[in-house]
């Protein structure tokens, strides 16, 4: 799991061309969802990471469990999110018309907050603007 967690980050990376921006710190666990839902989410909140960080910032990507849950985090150092988007954040979410012009819709983090639900997770979006954003997916651990 791990595995793929790291070659999605590092495919990520590649085709922003910023490899040297990239951080890793993934440990290994067995969670309950398959490997393909898993890299879909990694791979949107990844992107999400590099998309909106300047090049020479880093982007972490992180992974560790306790004994209940998985969690991934990756933290960048771009633009960041208003508080007020984060809490309107949802699967039909609008921003601005000038931030939706710029930053796409929005959509694939959308679809890595539904993936996550529907396998009894949640994602959490910390943000200061300008300076940081953490994204934190939850995931349960195998029984």
């Amino acid at each position: 799991m791990d595995i793929e967690i790291a070659s999605c980050a590092k495919k990520t990376a590649e085709h922003y061309n910023r490899n040297a921006d990239l951080v890793i710190d993934i440990q290994d666990a067995a969670i309950q969802i398959s490997d393909s839902y898993l890299n879909t989410i990694a791979k949107e909140i990844i992107d999400n990471g590099f998309k909106f960080s300047p090049e020479g910032t880093s982007v972490s990507v992180s992974g560790s469990s306790d004994d209940k849950e998985y969690c991934l985090s990756v933290t960048d150092h771009g633009q960041g999110i208003e508080p007020e988007q984060i809490a309107s954040f949802g699967a039909y979410m609008k921003f601005e018309k000038k931030l939706y012009i710029q930053q796409g819709t929005g959509l694939g983090l959308a679809i890595a907050k539904r993936l996550v639900e529907l396998h009894g997770g949640r994602l959490e979006i910390e943000s200061t603007p300008y300076e940081q954003t953490v994204v934190k997916v939850f995931l349960p651990l195998s029984v």
